[in-house]
């Protein structure tokens, strides 16, 4: 899995600051998971699930005890107050699920015409990316939306697994699910995501993470960018 320029930053900040472990609760156990035999997954995507190097995260799928609600918590105003990306790039559009006690939330996205605009020309093809980006800015909302963690930026480090499982129509809902699966003493983590389509699930994901404070990353990014400046 390659790792990005900016995540390998983060982690020599965080060994240099030789920082103490964090007090992270453990997820709730399998006894909401099911076998992989027992979805109705194309026979493909089982196989890579079992097959894939993690198996503690991939030989069960888990499956969620709360079901998706309609009633919004957060709109898409406390949204963009909480989360470091703008309007244009938000894949929120209201949170109807947040648990930190076992570090679980659920929102969706609506799915406007202009977000298939000239990703394939003949064809309608909701781009994947919007999928596993609506993913990851669920999982930074619930890490900022604890106060112990609200003046941190989570950054994107990479993915074990994403898989597409159906398809996204203009005017569909996208309803998503995640779960904080693990959080180690380094402040960087792993996300457990998925995405439906009234109730049929069309994407799973699961990432890693790293934290860092906002004004220091604000500086390492400053950083690179007078130095790449300065060799052009």
């Amino acid at each position: 899995m390659n790792k990005s320029p900016v995540g390998q930053m983060i982690r020599d900040h965080i060994n240099s600051k030789r920082l103490e472990p964090i007090n992270f609760p453990e997820p709730k156990k399998t006894k909401d998971s099911v076998d992989i035999d027992d979805l109705m997954l194309p026979e493909f995507v089982a196989n890579e699930l079992r097959d894939f190097p993690k198996p503690e995260i991939f030989s069960q799928m888990i499956l969620f005890d709360w079901q998706i609600d309609d009633a919004i918590l957060y709109p898409r105003i406390e949204i963009l107050r909480l989360l470091p990306h703008g309007d244009e790039f938000c894949h929120l559009d209201g949170i109807t699920h947040l648990d930190h006690a076992n570090w679980e939330a659920g929102g969706f996205r609506r799915v406007k015409p202009s977000m298939f605009t000239g990703h394939f020309k003949k064809t309608l093809l909701f781009p994947k990316v919007f999928k596993e980006e609506a993913i990851a800015q669920l999982g930074a909302f619930l890490l900022r939306s604890n106060e112990d963690f609200e003046n941190y930026i989570p950054i994107f480090d990479g993915y074990y697994f994403g898989r597409d499982l159906g398809i996204v129509l203009p005017g569909d809902k996208l309803d998503l699910k995640i779960r904080m699966i693990n959080f180690d003493g380094r402040r960087s983590g792993t996300v457990y995501g998925q995405a439906f389509v009234h109730e049929k699930m069309v994407h799973i994901l699961t990432f890693d993470f790293n934290i860092m404070p906002d004004k220091v990353f604000q500086r390492i990014i400053s950083k690179q960018i007078a130095e790449r400046k300065r060799g052009e």
